[in-house]
């Protein structure tokens, strides 16, 4: 007597001889398939993280801003930010704490050449990296009480990928943040 798991099932043959192993077609194919996805997504990984520097430089400076908005708020006192060119620091103090960060080594307050801004509305050739209130290097960035933000623009370069970045601070009923990118001749916003 022959248990169940001892008897053939019906829809089973045993043959021996028959390899178990994929055809040259099924292989071609999965290799083709890889090799496509490999040319979509390898570029826009370099390029990412060609930009890596840039953009983390943008998001310090914007959440430099957004922390002194809100402190302006909460203190009901007006707070600066101070952007030096030179030293290619950012610096925010209020009365409790200080915040700095520094620009890393391939990034600095600068344009390139004979590229039109402001980003929104590019219609002038950028002269000046940073267009806030100040003198030569060191520039302000006011956030007052009311929510109301100094008008301008801070120009970053990246030198090594050769892009350049901005963040705006513009002023109509509602002041706003935006973060631009400038790459392969035009302008982006970038994402919050």
């Amino acid at each position: 007597m022959t248990t169940l798991s001892e008897q053939p099932l019906p829809f089973c043959r045993k043959n021996k001889h028959k390899r178990h192993a994929f055809s040259v077609i099924e292989l071609l194919m999965v290799v083709s398939i890889i090799c496509i996805l490999a040319a979509i997504g390898i570029p826009s990984l370099f390029n990412r993280a060609s930009d890596g520097p840039l953009i983390n430089s943008l998001n310090e400076l914007e959440l430099l801003c957004l922390c002194a908005q809100h402190s302006a708020y909460a203190s009901n006192e007006q707070q600066c930010i101070t952007i030096n060119t030179m030293t290619k620091e950012c610096c925010l103090t209020t009365k409790t704490q200080t915040w700095r960060f520094q620009l890393p080594a391939t990034c600095h307050f600068g344009v390139i050449g004979r590229v039109c801004g402001p980003p929104a509305e590019p219609k002038e050739i950028i002269t000046q990296a940073v267009t806030f209130p100040g003198e030569k290097t060191t520039y302000r960035i006011f956030f007052r009480p009311t929510g109301v933000i100094s008008a301008g623009t801070a120009y970053i370069i990246d030198k090594d990928a050769g892009c350049m970045g901005a963040l705006t601070c513009g002023v109509s009923q509602v002041s706003y943040i935006r973060k631009y990118m400038y790459k392969n001749h035009y302008w982006q916003l970038l994402k919050q």
